[in-house]
């Protein structure tokens, strides 16, 4: 069974985000078990070293390389222009809704499209598939006498739902409108697929009730597990959030976090820290630390253990979907957990079991100052939650499972 991996923006080396992550460890997982092509745009962020190292790690994968004509035209100007005056003339939270709302797919070049096509055709795959929002409306350039497959990371219409709702009073009917429209091109995409691959079932039923036809499966991401649950740290004055200012639910989040709950636990504990891990852009470096004390930017960490092992995770995120790889990771370096009901959905977890779920700021507060002050509690959710995630999340479950889904799909005589 052949099976050919489109990425565009995408690559999965310096594995710092969890869509990296989740493409890395099951490729790694099935290359040894079908065979796996990978087609990708080349981008300026990834550098031919790290291309060649993963071709050489990947012996067994097919990779082939495309490389974007970077030929200003005047459509590009006409765009930097528009986004220029918007700026200029709008408020800033308007430029953030609409920035959210209205990030629609660009129109790939002609070349690429091509590209795409002779491979297919060079190669004859029994399975094409697209991962991740920027790459779903692929769909409508690939040829239908092929299986053509969806990974859903995050449902884009979902996150951005429960982002507006956050708003408040600043929803205007140009918000609900693009929206609606976000939505519906959204579900109108993945309707050209034989398959979407969701990240939870949670994710799976959304897409369902919300007028997915095609066949729809749950498939989680795997990580390795790294340590055993006896290694356990315990702190009582260090907290850590992992993630980048890339991805808009992450700075949500961590402003919400940093406004409404921040405070109270200073309030409880003076000693108390925040560590931040991950790639933030200088202005929200300098916004936060400027206005918050205790709070320290790590940056991008090549080895998580030393900055993650003995702190307890904190995930206020308040919008998205699928599945929190930060929780994962949590999990594999022993950091008890503090989450909002989002942060912690898709994954079986039992409030005052597993973790502390808060869905307002000072339970939130609350549930981080408890959670230091009890060592046995901290135990307690470092040891259910890893010998939960041994039991249902490991490599060889999660990768056959998604190797089952692969060999239904490519057994099935019918096309759309």
């Amino acid at each position: 069974m052949k099976l050919l991996i489109i990425l565009k923006d995408v690559f999965p080396v310096h594995l710092n985000t969890g869509g990296k992550q989740a493409i890395f460890h099951i490729v790694d997982y099935l290359r040894n078990k079908m065979d796996i092509s990978i087609l990708f745009d080349v981008q300026s962020n990834v550098s031919d070293v790290d291309i060649r190292n993963l071709e050489r790690k990947w012996d067994n994968v097919k990779f082939f390389r495309y490389t974007a004509n970077k030929k200003m035209n005047f459509f590009f100007f006409q765009k930097q222009l528009m986004r220029f005056l918007y700026k200029l003339f709008s408020s800033n939270n308007d430029i953030v809704k609409t920035r959210r709302l209205n990030k629609g797919i660009e129109i790939p070049d002609m070349e690429f499209l091509c590209y795409i096509n002779q491979i297919i055709e060079q190669e004859q795959f029994d399975i094409v598939q697209t991962e991740f929002y920027q790459a779903l409306d692929l769909v409508f350039a690939l040829p239908k006498n092929i299986k053509r497959v969806f990974v859903q990371h995050e449902i884009r219409y979902v996150r951005e739902e429960l982002f507006l709702n956050n708003q408040q009073k600043k929803v205007n009917v140009r918000d609900t409108y693009l929206l609606k429209k976000l939505k519906c091109n959204e579900i109108a995409a993945m309707n050209q697929y034989d398959l979407v691959i969701t990240l939870t079932e949670v994710d799976k039923n959304k897409l369902k009730e919300a007028g997915v036809s095609c066949k729809v499966e749950d498939s989680p991401p795997c990580i390795p597990c790294y340590k055993s649950p006896k290694n356990i740290k315990i702190t009582t004055n260090q907290l850590v959030f992992l993630g980048g200012s890339v991805h808009p639910p992450n700075v949500e989040g961590l402003k919400w976090f940093l406004k409404e709950v921040w405070g109270f636990i200073l309030q409880q504990n003076r000693k108390m820290e925040l560590n931040i891990i991950g790639s933030w852009s200088k202005n929200y470096i300098e916004q936060f630390t400027s206005k918050y004390v205790n709070v320290k930017f790590l940056g991008v960490v090549e080895d998580l253990e030393p900055v993650m092992s003995g702190r307890i995770m904190i995930i206020p995120i308040l919008s998205g979907s699928g599945i929190r790889m930060k929780a994962l990771e949590a999990i594999n370096y022993g950091c008890p957990i503090v989450t909002t009901p989002v942060g912690i959905e898709g994954l079986n977890f039992t409030n005052k079991t597993d973790c502390f779920i808060a869905d307002t700021a000072i339970n939130f507060a609350d549930r981080i100052i408890t959670l230091t002050n009890s060592h046995l509690l901290q135990e307690k959710f470092i040891q259910n939650a890893k010998h939960w995630y041994m039991d249902e999340y490991s490599i060889e479950k999660l990768g056959n499972r998604r190797l089952s889904i692969y060999e239904d799909l490519a057994g099935d005589g019918s096309f759309k």
